[in-house]
């Protein structure tokens, strides 16, 4: 999907005529784990990753340098959360929570960066009417808030609040210990944007589902 549905899209866009194509990429887990602890459209996508993110990371790597090559614009989205989603109705997270299951892994000191699915779409309307985003600071893009970073404790414990049956299970502290914390100070400049939904809004949001 991610390499030849890629290719062929980019194919077609160009017989079409179409003047910008935007793609969906991802921030903080396949960055290169180098460097500061805070990842930006700077920070390459990570060269040698774990066995196990191989061929996704080499897939993420085709879609952003295809779609710069074709000038393009590469979106890299922080966790997507809302509906149609793992974190949203019938997802598998979800029915875990609902089931009174809430899985911390490594202590839950780990930090992610969250962008809700209506913040995602809304910024790539920006992106595609603005005259020339890419102008200045190139053709990447990190989507989501400064404010939307979170431990997966902090995470756990909204989640808590809103379904008071979910139970947390921590497990060993030598888990998933990494930290995705990532600054999305270019789009708030180039665009102004701004994510209109919280994590704390879209546990309120799910849970009610």
């Amino acid at each position: 999907l991610r390499t030849h549905g890629t290719d062929h899209l980019l194919a077609a866009a160009g017989e079409a005529g179409v003047g910008r194509f935007v793609a969906q990429s991802f921030t903080g887990w396949p960055n290169e784990r180098t460097g500061g602890p805070v990842k930006t459209e700077e920070d390459p996508i990570d060269p040698d990753p774990t066995a196990a993110s191989r061929e996704t990371v080499a897939a993420i790597r085709h879609v952003e340098q295809a779609t710069m090559d074709a000038g393009g614009l590469a979106l890299r989205y922080g966790g997507l959360y809302g509906p149609g989603n793992v974190i949203g109705k019938g997802g598998e997270l979800l029915t875990m929570v609902q089931d009174g299951k809430l899985p911390l892994v490594g202590g839950g000191t780990g930090v992610w960066s969250f962008v809700h699915v209506d913040d995602a779409a809304r910024a790539i309307v920006l992106l595609l009417a603005h005259p020339s985003p890419d102008a200045d600071d190139g053709p990447i893009f990190n989507i989501g808030s400064n404010a939307e970073n979170y431990t997966i404790g902090q995470i756990a414990e909204l989640v808590r609040r809103c379904v008071p049956t979910a139970c947390v299970m921590v497990g060993s502290p030598d888990g998933e210990l990494r930290n995705y914390r990532v600054k999305f100070d270019k789009i708030a400049h180039v665009l102004d944007f701004r994510a209109a939904c919280s994590v704390d809004q879209g546990i309120k949001e799910v849970a009610a589902l």
